[in-house]
């Protein structure tokens, strides 16, 4: 099974099976479905206010009512595979947002499902994530990787706003600390930090030094700004705010 999206009764939702399944809180299963037309499931389904979001092989994201039944049942078509798990804006209406292998980051609504395109010049390879603010943050490929930030400029109309190399071959979604920076592991065997330097563009910076693994997982943030992450070598590292090891296998 995936990772769970939570709703508000404490339903946990989880594809698994090329289905999204309800459980409830004492373990119960509250409903099975699969959303009209889709295949398999790309990743975890997101819970917005009003709906549930999941992508699918059949290059659509699809949303669906908290009980399982679909919103809209030709899905949306994002031209690409749907990368990961949707980020789901808390406007009214919802808004989600997902990369593709298409070289786009598609935005959906829950009702109409236009999926507006914006383009960009590698293939996404993570879930993206939003900041409170917000703006979109995911990442792409081609050699180098590249974390992009996007804007919605209203209606689900994305705006491309920067984006900038921070190491190799991110494949976990981006985490987002308090201050809006995002921090993501590479395959070089580092974390990276990525923010706006205030003149319209992004920055990047090694977080400390080299792991000794490749980071598996997205990274976790504590309340103080620590950084929590696992590695492919089974070693869980715990780093503060400025890089510095806190507690290392």
């Amino acid at each position: 099974a995936s990772s769970p999206a939570i709703l508000g009764d404490g339903t946990a939702v989880v594809s698994a099976d090329n289905k999204i399944h309800g459980v409830r809180p004492n373990g119960t299963s509250a409903w099975t479905a699969l959303p009209a037309g889709a295949v398999t499931l790309t990743g975890a389904p997101s819970a917005g206010p009003t709906a549930l979001f999941v992508g699918s092989l059949d290059n659509k994201l699809y949303a669906a009512k908290f009980d399982g039944s679909a919103l809209v049942s030709a899905g949306c078509d994002t031209t690409g595979d749907p990368k990961g798990t949707p980020a789901v804006s808390m406007s009214n209406p919802e808004i989600a947002f997902v990369g593709n292998d298409a070289k786009q980051m598609r935005s959906s609504k829950a009702d109409s499902l236009p999926c507006n395109a914006t383009p960009v010049a590698d293939a996404f390879t993570t879930s993206p994530v939003i900041d409170q603010a917000g703006r979109i943050f995911a990442a792409t490929v081609a050699g180098t990787s590249s974390v992009h930030r996007f804007s919605d400029s209203g209606g689900c109309l994305l705006i491309h706003d920067w984006d900038v190399i921070a190491g190799i071959n991110i494949v976990e979604g981006p985490a987002i600390d308090s201050l809006g920076r995002v921090i993501v592991g590479s395959q070089d065997n580092f974390l990276y930090r990525v923010q706006d330097n205030g003149a319209g563009d992004g920055t990047a910076s090694q977080l400390g030094v080299a792991l000794g693994g490749i980071p598996r997982q997205s990274a976790v943030i504590a309340q103080n700004g620590d950084i929590v992450v696992g590695t492919n070598t089974g070693a869980l590292h715990r780093r503060s705010d400025l890089g510095i090891d806190i507690w290392t296998p």
